[in-house]
């Protein structure tokens, strides 16, 4: 049997697990990595995931305030 490794490069350990990436499309590729690699990948994507949401909320915060303040100056 063929010993697969983790596909992070400088990392040497066996691949544990393999996990769905998206490159072009959510889930489209798939990576091997070993324990350590995959917790550190998990915890990247959920941290990218919250700051793209937070920054997506301030942005939706900052569109209806703008407009907010617009209809207000048109209704005075």
């Amino acid at each position: 049997m063929k010993t697969v490794y983790c596909d992070i490069p400088y990392c040497e350990s066996p691949a544990i697990t393999t996990v769905e990436v998206s490159v072009k499309r959510i889930g489209d590729s798939t990576r091997n990595f070993c324990a350590p690699c995959a917790e550190a990948y998990t915890i990247g994507v959920q941290h990218g995931t919250f700051r793209t949401l937070a920054e997506v909320r301030t942005t939706a915060r900052a569109t209806t305030r703008k407009k907010d303040s617009l209809e207000r100056r048109t209704t005075s």
